[in-house]
């Protein structure tokens, strides 16, 4: 095997993924359904909030059906978490005696969200290692509650890792569901909650979504192949969030998606899809519409946007993961019509990350 020159960066791909979502149990299943439109939104029989004249009103959302039925926050999180890490995991040929040298980085909401179970951040990832019999892999994992840009911050963190040789493989994802009566409540307090009144709102959703990383030289010595590669990150903060009495300004995203893009001058090619999360709400719409007037490196004509918030609800942290999955799936099957694939994400509270997903 040739030996990589002095000051020449690894090559990392994914070689593995794994996704749970309110549209399907799997990450063919799930793309599948996107593809074909298939929408999973509707009016929940357990899930309610009282309108504004004091009625109980069901709650139309996205649930993962067969997966979170009767359950509540973590345990919600985390049957769902399980089936998208053990998928992942399968698809790229790591057993349980594999994931000694195996780091797992992983994205949730916002530690101050109405409803979010603690838990999550401090057990989560033991929880994942006793289900996968991965004896240390919690020491060996990182938490980011940074909302809908936590997978950037846990693919960074991964790349770092990985070149660094702290890991040999790193399991990298999100879980997330805003399926819990106080959320619910908070959104709606807040006009957040799509209903007969509140049309800017949001449908809520859930959903989980994890993939493997590894250098080339790994994967060769497990005789895998990559599927896509992902780099170009970029992360930032917008100090106007949707939260802010001043209008969104769209300067955190701006100096992602530029920095994202300059990234094609290192070798990835320039994308003519993206995908976001964008949810229907006006602020999320109106910050997209800023960056896309604005910045100096556009995408090419014609660019597609893609958000699979139309077909099952706003999925949180966990619609970044999606994305890349998505992006993955459609590049590697020719309906991207594209060979590289632009990722962004925008958290409540001011976060903004964005990716490169390239067809390998």
């Amino acid at each position: 095997m040739a030996q990589r020159a002095k000051g020449e960066r690894k090559k990392i791909g994914i070689t593995g993924m794994g996704m749970v979502t309110p549209v399907g149990g799997s990450v063919e299943q799930t793309c599948a359904s996107l593809r074909a439109s298939i929408s999973r939104i509707a009016a929940s029989e357990d899930l309610k909030v009282r309108n504004q004249k004091g009625h109980k009103a069901p709650v139309v959302c996205g649930s993962v059906a067969g997966v979170t039925d009767g359950q509540r926050r973590f345990l919600r999180l985390f049957r769902m978490a399980a089936l998208a890490t053990k998928e992942a995991l399968a698809h790229a040929a790591i057993a349980a005696d594999g994931l000694r040298n195996c780091g797992l980085y992983l994205g949730l909401a916002e530690q101050d969200r109405p409803g979010l179970d603690t838990r999550a951040a401090n057990d989560l990832p033991r929880y994942l290692g006793n289900l996968l019999d991965a004896a240390g892999l919690e020491g060996r994992s990182e938490v980011f509650t940074c909302g809908h840009a936590s997978i950037f911050y846990a693919v960074r963190k991964a790349l770092i890792d990985l070149e660094s040789g702290k890991c040999r493989q790193a399991l990298v994802g999100c879980a997330d569901t805003y399926l819990d009566e106080l959320t619910l409540t908070w959104l709606f307090k807040t006009d957040r909650l799509k209903t007969a009144e509140t049309h800017k709102g949001f449908f809520p959703g859930e959903g989980a979504a994890f993939f493997v990383l590894e250098d080339e030289a790994e994967a060769t010595r497990r005789k895998v192949d990559f599927i896509s590669r992902i780099g170009g990150i970029a992360i930032a903060i917008e100090p106007n969030t949707i939260y802010s009495e001043e209008p969104c300004k769209g300067e955190g995203l701006t100096t992602c998606v530029y920095q994202t893009l300059a990234s094609v001058q290192d070798g990835f090619p320039k994308p003519s899809l993206t995908l976001s999360d964008l949810n229907g709400e006006r602020y999320r719409a109106l910050e997209w519409g800023l960056v896309v007037s604005r910045i100096p490196l556009p995408l090419e004509s014609g660019a597609n946007v893609w958000h699979p918030a139309d077909c099952m609800g706003d999925a949180g942290s966990a619609t970044g993961a999606i994305n890349v999955c998505v992006a993955t799936v459609a590049m590697r099957k020719g309906y991207a019509n594209s060979p590289s694939a632009l990722v962004w994400g925008a958290s409540d509270y001011g976060d903004r990350g964005s990716c490169i997903v390239q067809q390998n």
